[in-house]
Order: structure tokens, then C-alpha cells, then sequence
């Protein structure tokens, strides 16, 4: 064989170790330790701080209930008028033509059009039950922080029950802006900011021992506090989608339109049912679109809100 180093007569070429880089280990276990024995942040910042985007209400929500409603019945009473019409000009052309009725095509009309109403009342009445939950809620989490602030010294005390007087003025500007998108952009953009700077001091007193106790109260006070205001603008968005609506409305004319097609007389007591009918399915619709409309008309949350109007009398000073 020869001299070590050489292979069939040939010198083997001599290959240097390159010289191992302290900059970056080769084992990625060594990295995760490292990564692992770094130090972590107390308290993380919330991912709620980012830009808010204004709710916009579609065009039939921004309109009056009671004009939805009004329309509607005048429209129930003219579909009726032009179904039964369109029979007496078919008699007044073909007298010995008799109208034989469609009584089971109207029945089952009419029963899609009860169970669709009964759906869109369901729908309306839950999702106003939870706004008002959800306001109950928020009232009940912005009291709880602030007398949590009570225990920190005064000096930090007075600094919190300022923050909080002003995220309070924020929340009540988001009540008061109603269904302006505008002014829900500019309450929400404040509500963010105050939110911010609350949790900002209550993270920096969290490093000093002496507020130890009181940090481990705060800290989730002010997280659930921002937490369930997403909750409340989120229930204020969601409202009875539009699709439902014009259905609803579709069938409520098509049943007044067959059913005075197949309205074989024009007696005294079927204009009575007539009117009744409409007026009956007006108002249940009128007050499926109140339930729908928090901020305005004659069912609104002004009892649950006026909660978070209460809880400026925590921030009075104390004698």
C-alpha cells in the first residue's frame, strides 16, 4: 500500500476540518434550549389594540320600522285588490267561467309564511337578548376593574380612576353614536387608546413587588374588560340578514295576492278579515325589525345601558 495518505500511488488530498463556528451551533437542540432558557414577558400585550373597522348598516336596516311596516301593509292591501280584480276581469270576459279556488295552494302559503315569520321573530328575540346580556356583562367587567383599582396606593389610584373616566366617556360616545358608522369608528378608536394605556400602567406597576397582589386582581379584571367590548360590537353588527327579510316580505305579498284570487265575494266581513290580516301581519313585523334595532324605536337596551352611566359614580372622589 505505501505510505499512509496515499491510495493506488497517488497522494490523497488533505482535507482541513473547517473550524467550527461558535456564531452558529449545528444542533438545533441547542437552539431550543437556548430559546427555552430565554426569559418571557410577564404579562402579554392583548391582541385587541389593532384598527378598528366601522360596522355599516345596510340600507333597509338604516330605514324606520314603522315605514317598513306601513309599506307593507298598504302593499298586502293592494296585492289583494289586484288579485281579486284580476278575477272579476276574467268573469266580466268569460261569464259562464266559474273561479274554482285554491284553497290548498293558499293553505300551504299562508304555513310557509306563519313558520318563516315565527323563525325571523325567534332570530330577532335572541339576538336582542344577547346585546343586552352583552351590555350587562360589559357594565359588570368596567365595574369590577375599577374597584380593583382600590388596591393600589392613592397616588396610583387617582392615575387609574383617570384612565378609566376617560375610557368610560369612550364607551358612552359608542352608545350615544347609535348607527352612525363615523362616530363608531371614532368611540371605538378611543375605547382602543384608553384600553391601551390601562393596560400599559397596569403592566408596568406589575414589575414592582409591592403591587404583587394587586397586579394578579387587575391583570384579568382589565383583560376580561377589553375582551367583552369585541363581544359587544360584534352583537351590535350582527342583525337579521337581509336575504330573510325581502323572503319574508316576498311571501307576505304573494299570500295576500293568491288569497284574493281565490276571494270569491266582496262581503263586509272579508274586508274586515282583510284589514285584520294586514294589519295583524304589519305588526309582527314591525316589531320583529324593533327587536332588530337596539338604538332606536320602542324596544331599545336604554334600561341595561343605563348601567354603564352608573358606574361614573365609582370614579367620584371619596370624602
Amino acid at each position: 500500500m505505501g505510505k499512509r495518505g496515499k491510495l493506488y500511488g497517488k497522494t490523497a488530498p488533505t482535507v482541513s476540518p473547517e473550524p467550527e463556528s461558535r456564531d452558529v451551533p449545528k444542533n438545533w437542540l441547542y437552539l431550543r434550549s437556548c430559546s427555552l432558557l430565554e426569559p418571557a414577558p410577564r404579562f402579554q400585550r392583548p391582541s385587541f389594540f389593532t384598527k378598528y373597522t366601522a360596522v355599516h348598516f345596510s340600507f333597509l336596516y338604516q330605514l324606520p320600522a314603522s315605514i317598513i311596516s306601513a309599506v307593507l301593509m298598504a302593499g298586502i292591501l293592494a296585492s289583494f285588490y289586484l288579485g281579486h280584480q284580476l278575477v272579476v276581469q276574467r268573469q266580466k270576459r268569460f261569464p259562464n267561467w266559474k273561479p274554482e279556488g285554491i284553497g290548498p295552494l293558499e293553505g300551504a302559503l299562508l304555513g310557509l309564511l306563519a313558520l318563516l315569520l315565527s323563525f325571523t321573530f325567534s332570530m330577532s328575540a335572541a339576538k336582542y337578548d344577547t346585546r343586552k346580556q352583552t351590555v350587562s356583562k360589559e357594565a359588570n367587567c368596567i365595574g369590577t376593574a375599577i374597584l380593583r383599582a382600590d388596591l393600589y396606593p392613592d397616588s396610583v389610584r387617582t392615575l387609574l380612576h383617570k384612565g378609566f373616566g376617560s375610557y368610560l366617556q369612550a364607551r358612552i360616545a359608542y352608545i350615544e353614536a347609535g348607527i352612525d358608522s363615523k362616530q363608531l369608528e371614532v368611540a371605538m378608536a378611543n375605547t382602543n387608546a384608553t384600553a391601551n394605556q390601562l393596560w400599559q400602567q397596569a403592566a408596568a406597576l406589575s414589575h414592582n413587588p409591592i403591587h404583587e397582589t394587586a397586579t394578579k386582581l387587575m391583570i384579568p379584571a382589565l383583560n376580561e374588560m377589553i375582551d367583552v367590548t369585541t363581544l359587544r360590537d360584534a352583537a351590535t353588527s350582527s342583525t337579521v340578514p337581509d336575504s330573510i327579510l325581502w323572503l319574508l316580505f316576498l311571501l307576505v305579498l304573494c299570500a295576500s295576492f293568491l288569497t284574493g284570487v281565490g276571494q270569491r265575494s266582496s262581503k263586509f266581513n272579508t274586508t274586515i278579515l282583510l284589514y285584520g290580516f294586514a294589519l295583524m301581519t304589519s305588526m309582527t313585523v314591525f316589531l320583529i325589525l324593533d327587536l332588530d334595532r337596539p338604538h332606536r324605536g320602542l324596544i331599545t337596551l336604554k334600561q341595561s345601558e343605563q348601567k354603564i352611566y352608573e358606574l361614573r359614580t365609582l370614579l367620584a372622589p371619596k370624602p
